[in-house]
């Protein structure tokens, strides 16, 4: 059962993120931004 719910928890936290990462891309898509320049970015700011 342990395992299980690890399973599950590690599912719903890689969708939960998948849901923010694809969301922040559409706000900068809808705000006239480049998506992969922004993205690129912050990845770098946090180098």
């Amino acid at each position: 059962m342990k395992v299980l719910m690890e399973v599950l928890t590690r599912r719903f936290k890689g969708t939960t993120i998948h849901e923010r990462i694809m969301t922040v891309l559409t706000a900068w898509t809808q705000q006239g931004l480049n998506s992969f320049q922004m993205l690129r970015a912050k990845l770098r700011m946090g180098e």
